[in-house]
Protein backbone atom coordinates (compact mmCIF):
# COMPACT_ATOMS: atom_id res chain seq x y z
CA UNK A 1 0.00 0.00 0.00
CA UNK A 2 0.91 3.70 -0.29
CA UNK A 3 0.04 7.01 0.54
CA UNK A 4 -0.34 9.90 -1.95
CA UNK A 5 -1.44 13.34 -0.57
CA UNK A 6 -3.26 15.41 -3.30
CA UNK A 7 -3.20 19.04 -2.48
CA UNK A 8 -6.45 21.12 -3.77
CA UNK A 9 -7.67 24.45 -2.57
CA UNK A 10 -5.73 24.18 0.81
CA UNK A 11 -7.58 20.80 1.50
CA UNK A 12 -5.36 17.51 1.90
CA UNK A 13 -6.89 14.25 0.38
CA UNK A 14 -5.13 10.80 1.46
CA UNK A 15 -6.00 8.35 -0.40
CA UNK A 16 -4.73 4.82 -0.62
CA UNK A 17 -3.74 2.78 -3.84
CA UNK A 18 -3.08 -0.69 -3.84
CA UNK A 19 0.64 -1.14 -4.88
CA UNK A 20 1.03 -4.75 -5.95
CA UNK A 21 2.58 -6.79 -8.50
CA UNK A 22 0.31 -9.43 -8.46
CA UNK A 23 3.23 -12.07 -8.44
CA UNK A 24 7.19 -11.76 -8.01
CA UNK A 25 9.77 -13.84 -10.21
CA UNK A 26 10.27 -16.25 -7.23
CA UNK A 27 6.56 -16.50 -6.54
CA UNK A 28 5.91 -17.17 -10.34
CA UNK A 29 8.30 -19.93 -10.28
CA UNK A 30 6.97 -21.67 -6.89
CA UNK A 31 3.78 -21.35 -8.21
CA UNK A 32 5.35 -23.37 -11.42
CA UNK A 33 6.69 -25.89 -9.36
CA UNK A 34 3.81 -26.05 -6.75
CA UNK A 35 1.27 -26.92 -9.94
CA UNK A 36 3.75 -29.32 -11.18
CA UNK A 37 3.54 -31.08 -7.99
CA UNK A 38 0.26 -31.15 -7.38
CA UNK A 39 -0.75 -32.35 -10.96
CA UNK A 40 1.70 -35.21 -10.39
CA UNK A 41 0.17 -35.86 -7.07
CA UNK A 42 -3.44 -35.94 -8.10
CA UNK A 43 -2.47 -38.03 -11.33
CA UNK A 44 -0.28 -40.41 -9.80
CA UNK A 45 -3.59 -40.84 -6.96
CA UNK A 46 -6.03 -41.10 -9.67
CA UNK A 47 -4.08 -43.78 -11.25
CA UNK A 48 -3.56 -45.34 -7.97
CA UNK A 49 -6.86 -45.26 -7.45
CA UNK A 50 -8.40 -46.87 -10.66
CA UNK A 51 -6.46 -49.65 -10.40
CA UNK A 52 -7.74 -50.48 -6.57
CA UNK A 53 -11.36 -49.82 -7.94
CA UNK A 54 -11.40 -51.62 -10.75
CA UNK A 55 -9.20 -55.14 -11.39
CA UNK A 56 -8.76 -54.90 -14.92
CA UNK A 57 -8.35 -50.95 -15.64
CA UNK A 58 -6.76 -51.06 -19.15
CA UNK A 59 -9.74 -48.44 -20.68
CA UNK A 60 -10.27 -46.39 -17.53
CA UNK A 61 -6.28 -45.81 -17.93
CA UNK A 62 -6.63 -44.10 -21.55
CA UNK A 63 -9.78 -42.49 -20.47
CA UNK A 64 -7.99 -41.02 -17.35
CA UNK A 65 -5.12 -39.81 -19.35
CA UNK A 66 -7.41 -38.27 -21.89
CA UNK A 67 -9.14 -36.71 -19.67
CA UNK A 68 -6.50 -35.54 -17.07
CA UNK A 69 -4.54 -34.06 -20.11
CA UNK A 70 -7.54 -32.21 -21.28
CA UNK A 71 -7.77 -30.65 -17.58
CA UNK A 72 -4.56 -30.14 -16.66
CA UNK A 73 -4.28 -27.86 -20.15
CA UNK A 74 -6.92 -25.94 -19.25
CA UNK A 75 -5.85 -25.29 -15.56
CA UNK A 76 -2.33 -24.69 -17.21
CA UNK A 77 -3.34 -22.30 -19.84
CA UNK A 78 -5.22 -20.21 -17.00
CA UNK A 79 -2.53 -20.33 -14.54
CA UNK A 80 0.06 -19.50 -17.66
CA UNK A 81 -2.40 -16.61 -18.56
CA UNK A 82 -1.73 -15.37 -14.38
CA UNK A 83 1.76 -15.59 -14.03
CA UNK A 84 2.82 -14.15 -17.84
CA UNK A 85 0.14 -11.32 -18.17
CA UNK A 86 1.20 -8.65 -15.81
CA UNK A 87 4.95 -8.84 -16.52
CA UNK A 88 4.05 -8.74 -20.32
CA UNK A 89 1.44 -5.69 -19.14
CA UNK A 90 4.17 -3.50 -17.74
CA UNK A 91 6.40 -3.99 -20.70
CA UNK A 92 4.08 -3.25 -23.12
CA UNK A 93 2.30 -0.53 -21.88
CA UNK A 94 5.81 1.12 -20.86
CA UNK A 95 6.45 1.84 -24.54
CA UNK A 96 3.17 3.89 -24.28
CA UNK A 97 4.48 5.85 -21.23
CA UNK A 98 7.47 6.61 -23.36
CA UNK A 99 5.52 8.52 -26.06
CA UNK A 100 3.72 10.33 -23.30
CA UNK A 101 6.81 11.65 -21.57
CA UNK A 102 8.43 12.18 -25.04
CA UNK A 103 5.46 14.00 -26.11
CA UNK A 104 4.48 12.14 -28.97
CA UNK A 105 1.12 11.86 -27.17
CA UNK A 106 0.45 15.04 -25.81
CA UNK A 107 -3.57 15.53 -25.83
CA UNK A 108 -6.01 13.39 -24.26
CA UNK A 109 -8.03 12.44 -27.74
CA UNK A 110 -4.38 10.51 -28.51
CA UNK A 111 -4.27 9.15 -25.19
CA UNK A 112 -8.15 7.48 -25.67
CA UNK A 113 -7.42 6.38 -29.11
CA UNK A 114 -4.02 4.77 -27.78
CA UNK A 115 -5.74 2.93 -24.61
CA UNK A 116 -8.83 1.46 -26.04
CA UNK A 117 -6.34 -0.18 -29.41
CA UNK A 118 -4.03 -1.26 -26.55
CA UNK A 119 -6.64 -2.59 -24.61
CA UNK A 120 -7.59 -4.57 -27.49
CA UNK A 121 -4.52 -5.87 -28.62
CA UNK A 122 -3.08 -6.94 -25.67
CA UNK A 123 -5.59 -8.23 -24.03
CA UNK A 124 -6.03 -11.82 -26.13
CA UNK A 125 -5.41 -14.40 -23.74
CA UNK A 126 -7.28 -17.50 -22.93
CA UNK A 127 -10.78 -16.44 -21.02
CA UNK A 128 -9.74 -12.68 -20.88
CA UNK A 129 -10.06 -11.48 -24.93
CA UNK A 130 -11.24 -8.06 -25.08
CA UNK A 131 -13.00 -7.24 -28.28
CA UNK A 132 -14.43 -3.84 -27.99
CA UNK A 133 -12.71 -1.05 -25.88
CA UNK A 134 -14.51 2.01 -25.09
CA UNK A 135 -12.52 4.60 -23.20
CA UNK A 136 -13.92 8.34 -21.98
CA UNK A 137 -11.97 10.79 -20.06
CA UNK A 138 -14.17 13.54 -18.06
CA UNK A 139 -14.83 16.69 -20.64
CA UNK A 140 -14.00 14.46 -23.81
CA UNK A 141 -15.31 12.88 -26.72
CA UNK A 142 -15.55 8.76 -26.05
CA UNK A 143 -12.73 6.83 -27.92
CA UNK A 144 -14.07 3.10 -29.33
CA UNK A 145 -12.04 0.82 -30.60
CA UNK A 146 -12.49 -0.87 -33.06
CA UNK A 147 -13.22 2.25 -34.66
CA UNK A 148 -16.21 0.97 -36.69
CA UNK A 149 -17.99 -0.60 -34.37
CA UNK A 150 -21.58 0.06 -33.09
CA UNK A 151 -22.51 -0.23 -29.95
CA UNK A 152 -26.48 0.17 -29.62
CA UNK A 153 -26.18 -1.66 -26.39
CA UNK A 154 -24.06 0.90 -24.41
CA UNK A 155 -25.18 4.38 -22.85
CA UNK A 156 -22.10 6.43 -22.92
CA UNK A 157 -23.57 8.88 -20.45
CA UNK A 158 -24.91 6.14 -17.89
CA UNK A 159 -21.74 4.44 -17.67
CA UNK A 160 -20.38 8.15 -16.50
CA UNK A 161 -22.67 8.24 -13.82
CA UNK A 162 -21.83 4.66 -12.50
CA UNK A 163 -18.32 5.24 -12.71
CA UNK A 164 -18.35 8.18 -10.78
CA UNK A 165 -19.79 5.71 -7.73
CA UNK A 166 -17.62 3.64 -7.05
CA UNK A 167 -14.15 2.75 -7.92
CA UNK A 168 -14.28 -0.84 -8.08
CA UNK A 169 -14.73 -2.96 -11.15
CA UNK A 170 -18.61 -3.05 -12.37
CA UNK A 171 -20.07 -5.71 -14.06
CA UNK A 172 -22.58 -4.10 -16.55
CA UNK A 173 -24.10 -7.20 -18.16
CA UNK A 174 -23.97 -9.07 -21.47
CA UNK A 175 -23.93 -6.74 -25.08
CA UNK A 176 -24.72 -7.74 -28.27
CA UNK A 177 -21.81 -6.59 -30.67
CA UNK A 178 -22.25 -8.02 -34.55
CA UNK A 179 -23.01 -12.03 -34.08
CA UNK A 180 -21.49 -11.95 -30.37
CA UNK A 181 -22.70 -11.73 -27.23
CA UNK A 182 -20.13 -10.13 -24.97
CA UNK A 183 -19.51 -9.15 -21.38
CA UNK A 184 -19.05 -5.70 -20.38
CA UNK A 185 -16.86 -4.76 -17.54
CA UNK A 186 -16.69 -0.97 -16.43
CA UNK A 187 -13.98 0.17 -14.78
CA UNK A 188 -13.90 3.49 -13.05
CA UNK A 189 -10.56 5.75 -13.32
CA UNK A 190 -9.53 7.62 -10.52
CA UNK A 191 -6.70 10.22 -9.47
CA UNK A 192 -7.02 10.79 -5.34
CA UNK A 193 -10.43 11.51 -5.01
CA UNK A 194 -11.45 13.00 -8.63
CA UNK A 195 -12.98 11.04 -10.86
CA UNK A 196 -11.27 11.19 -14.12
CA UNK A 197 -13.19 8.96 -16.59
CA UNK A 198 -13.44 5.12 -17.20
CA UNK A 199 -12.75 2.68 -19.45
CA UNK A 200 -15.13 -0.50 -20.61
CA UNK A 201 -13.71 -3.61 -21.88
CA UNK A 202 -15.97 -6.08 -24.00
CA UNK A 203 -14.97 -9.66 -23.29
CA UNK A 204 -16.02 -12.83 -25.14
CA UNK A 205 -16.37 -14.67 -21.38
CA UNK A 206 -17.08 -14.01 -18.29
CA UNK A 207 -14.40 -12.45 -16.26
CA UNK A 208 -13.63 -13.70 -12.42
CA UNK A 209 -11.75 -11.98 -9.45
CA UNK A 210 -8.54 -12.46 -10.93
CA UNK A 211 -8.98 -11.31 -14.19
CA UNK A 212 -11.09 -8.34 -12.82
CA UNK A 213 -8.32 -7.25 -10.19
CA UNK A 214 -6.00 -7.45 -12.86
CA UNK A 215 -8.24 -4.51 -14.87
CA UNK A 216 -8.43 -2.70 -11.50
CA UNK A 217 -4.76 -3.00 -10.78
CA UNK A 218 -4.04 -1.83 -14.31
CA UNK A 219 -5.79 1.14 -13.72
CA UNK A 220 -4.53 2.12 -10.40
CA UNK A 221 -0.59 1.36 -11.61
CA UNK A 222 -0.67 2.84 -15.39
CA UNK A 223 -3.52 4.95 -16.65
CA UNK A 224 -4.72 7.03 -13.97
CA UNK A 225 -0.93 8.89 -13.17
CA UNK A 226 -0.43 8.79 -16.90
CA UNK A 227 -3.96 10.32 -17.48
CA UNK A 228 -3.04 12.66 -15.19
CA UNK A 229 0.31 14.08 -17.36
CA UNK A 230 -1.82 14.26 -20.24
CA UNK A 231 -4.43 16.34 -19.05
CA UNK A 232 -2.00 18.50 -17.58
CA UNK A 233 -0.20 19.25 -20.69
CA UNK A 234 -3.49 19.67 -22.92
CA UNK A 235 -5.12 22.02 -20.35
CA UNK A 236 -1.49 23.81 -20.76
CA UNK A 237 -1.62 23.84 -24.21
CA UNK A 238 -5.31 25.23 -24.52
CA UNK A 239 -5.09 27.68 -21.47
CA UNK A 240 -2.07 28.82 -23.33
CA UNK A 241 -3.68 29.55 -26.22
CA UNK A 242 -6.72 31.45 -24.47
CA UNK A 243 -4.52 33.50 -22.41
CA UNK A 244 -2.47 34.80 -25.90
CA UNK A 245 -6.07 35.66 -26.97
CA UNK A 246 -7.14 37.36 -24.17
CA UNK A 247 -3.20 39.31 -23.72
CA UNK A 248 -4.08 40.08 -27.22
CA UNK A 249 -7.48 41.42 -26.34
CA UNK A 250 -5.73 43.59 -23.53
CA UNK A 251 -3.71 45.87 -25.80
CA UNK A 252 -7.03 46.89 -27.12
CA UNK A 253 -7.58 48.09 -23.44
CA UNK A 254 -4.36 49.99 -23.16
CA UNK A 255 -4.91 51.75 -26.88
CA UNK A 256 -8.45 52.93 -25.22
CA UNK A 257 -10.18 51.20 -28.22
CA UNK A 258 -13.34 50.82 -26.27
CA UNK A 259 -15.40 53.43 -25.77
CA UNK A 260 -17.92 51.49 -23.47
CA UNK A 261 -18.23 48.60 -21.33
CA UNK A 262 -21.21 47.29 -23.86
CA UNK A 263 -18.83 46.89 -26.62
CA UNK A 264 -15.99 45.43 -24.23
CA UNK A 265 -18.45 42.91 -23.39
CA UNK A 266 -19.55 42.07 -25.72
CA UNK A 267 -16.24 41.50 -28.20
CA UNK A 268 -15.08 39.51 -25.32
CA UNK A 269 -18.16 37.23 -25.14
CA UNK A 270 -17.11 36.34 -28.91
CA UNK A 271 -13.65 36.04 -27.79
CA UNK A 272 -14.27 33.33 -25.49
CA UNK A 273 -16.90 31.53 -27.74
CA UNK A 274 -14.35 31.00 -30.40
CA UNK A 275 -11.75 29.65 -28.64
CA UNK A 276 -14.23 27.61 -25.75
CA UNK A 277 -16.76 26.05 -28.69
CA UNK A 278 -19.26 26.97 -26.57
CA UNK A 279 -22.26 27.88 -28.95
CA UNK A 280 -24.15 30.47 -26.54
CA UNK A 281 -23.40 32.90 -23.58
CA UNK A 282 -23.39 35.95 -22.00
CA UNK A 283 -21.19 38.49 -19.33
CA UNK A 284 -23.12 40.51 -16.99
CA UNK A 285 -21.21 43.22 -14.71
CA UNK A 286 -21.60 45.78 -12.10
CA UNK A 287 -20.60 48.58 -14.49
CA UNK A 288 -24.06 48.22 -16.84
CA UNK A 289 -27.85 47.12 -16.38
CA UNK A 290 -28.11 45.11 -19.62
CA UNK A 291 -25.95 42.12 -19.97
CA UNK A 292 -23.80 41.27 -23.20
CA UNK A 293 -25.70 37.73 -24.79
CA UNK A 294 -24.70 36.03 -27.93
CA UNK A 295 -27.31 33.01 -29.42
CA UNK A 296 -29.75 33.58 -26.85
CA UNK A 297 -33.55 34.70 -27.00
CA UNK A 298 -34.00 37.87 -24.28
CA UNK A 299 -35.22 37.46 -21.68
CA UNK A 300 -33.39 33.93 -20.98
CA UNK A 301 -30.55 35.10 -18.40
CA UNK A 302 -33.12 35.84 -16.35
CA UNK A 303 -34.20 32.68 -16.30
CA UNK A 304 -31.39 30.77 -15.12
CA UNK A 305 -30.48 30.60 -11.80
CA UNK A 306 -26.77 31.04 -10.90
CA UNK A 307 -24.98 29.73 -8.14
CA UNK A 308 -23.13 31.90 -5.67
CA UNK A 309 -19.64 30.37 -6.72
CA UNK A 310 -17.92 28.87 -10.11
CA UNK A 311 -19.85 25.55 -11.15
CA UNK A 312 -21.71 23.80 -14.01
CA UNK A 313 -24.88 24.41 -13.47
CA UNK A 314 -28.48 22.56 -15.41
CA UNK A 315 -30.23 25.81 -17.53
CA UNK A 316 -33.54 23.81 -17.93
CA UNK A 317 -32.94 25.14 -21.40
CA UNK A 318 -34.22 22.27 -24.21
CA UNK A 319 -31.15 23.94 -26.29
CA UNK A 320 -28.77 25.02 -24.01
CA UNK A 321 -28.97 22.79 -21.00
CA UNK A 322 -25.67 23.12 -19.86
CA UNK A 323 -23.87 26.01 -18.72
CA UNK A 324 -20.57 26.90 -17.34
CA UNK A 325 -20.74 29.80 -14.69
CA UNK A 326 -17.47 31.83 -13.49
CA UNK A 327 -17.75 34.73 -11.26
CA UNK A 328 -14.95 37.52 -12.07
CA UNK A 329 -13.96 39.20 -8.82
CA UNK A 330 -11.44 41.35 -7.49
CA UNK A 331 -12.60 43.10 -4.33
CA UNK A 332 -15.96 42.12 -4.76
CA UNK A 333 -17.67 40.42 -7.73
CA UNK A 334 -17.54 42.78 -11.04
CA UNK A 335 -18.99 40.50 -13.63
CA UNK A 336 -20.05 36.63 -13.89
CA UNK A 337 -20.00 34.93 -17.67
CA UNK A 338 -21.86 31.78 -18.26
CA UNK A 339 -20.97 29.96 -21.44
CA UNK A 340 -23.82 27.54 -22.34
CA UNK A 341 -24.29 24.50 -24.90
CA UNK A 342 -25.30 20.79 -25.14
CA UNK A 343 -22.62 19.20 -24.88
CA UNK A 344 -20.80 17.61 -21.19
CA UNK A 345 -17.81 17.89 -23.47
CA UNK A 346 -17.20 21.43 -24.51
CA UNK A 347 -19.13 22.68 -21.02
CA UNK A 348 -16.69 20.82 -19.15
CA UNK A 349 -13.42 21.93 -21.25
CA UNK A 350 -14.63 25.34 -21.07
CA UNK A 351 -15.04 25.60 -17.37
CA UNK A 352 -11.43 24.08 -16.89
CA UNK A 353 -9.45 26.77 -19.48
CA UNK A 354 -11.71 29.54 -17.82
CA UNK A 355 -10.87 28.69 -14.35
CA UNK A 356 -7.09 28.88 -15.11
CA UNK A 357 -6.93 32.49 -16.27
CA UNK A 358 -10.46 33.78 -15.81
CA UNK A 359 -9.99 35.56 -12.64
CA UNK A 360 -6.59 37.04 -13.75
CA UNK A 361 -6.69 37.71 -17.24
CA UNK A 362 -10.54 39.55 -17.51
CA UNK A 363 -10.50 40.64 -14.19
CA UNK A 364 -7.54 42.61 -14.99
CA UNK A 365 -9.26 44.03 -18.35
CA UNK A 366 -12.32 45.16 -16.38
CA UNK A 367 -10.03 47.04 -13.98
CA UNK A 368 -8.37 48.46 -16.12
CA UNK A 369 -11.16 49.32 -18.21
CA UNK A 370 -13.13 50.56 -15.03
CA UNK A 371 -9.92 53.20 -14.58
CA UNK A 372 -10.24 53.91 -18.00
CA UNK A 373 -13.23 55.11 -18.48
CA UNK A 374 -13.76 56.36 -15.41
CA UNK A 375 -16.57 54.03 -14.64
CA UNK A 376 -18.82 53.52 -11.42
CA UNK A 377 -20.61 50.32 -9.88
CA UNK A 378 -23.79 50.54 -10.48
CA UNK A 379 -25.45 47.74 -8.84
CA UNK A 380 -24.07 44.37 -7.04
CA UNK A 381 -24.39 41.13 -8.83
CA UNK A 382 -26.94 38.43 -7.42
Amino acid sequence: MSLIIISDDNKTYHHMKRITNFLSPFEHTSLIVLYVLIVLALFISGWYGLGLLFAEPGAFYALYIILFLFAGALLGAYLWVLITLPKGLAVEFDIIKNRIASGEISTVKDFSDELSRFLVKFFTFFRFDVVVAIVKVKGFQTSVFPVESSLPGIDVENLSLKSQKQEDVIYIGRVKYENQTLNGYLVPIWFGTDWLGYFCVLTDAKLYGMFKLILKNFEDQYIDDQLMHVLHRDNISEVRKLCSSLDAFSTRINKANFNSVTAFQDDLLKLLLRETGCRAGYIKSVFVNDSSQIGLPDPVPNKIALPEHNKTIHTGLEEWPLASVKWITTDEPLAVVVLLDASYEIISRAGSMLESCLVVKIGQQFTSLEHNLGLERLNRLK
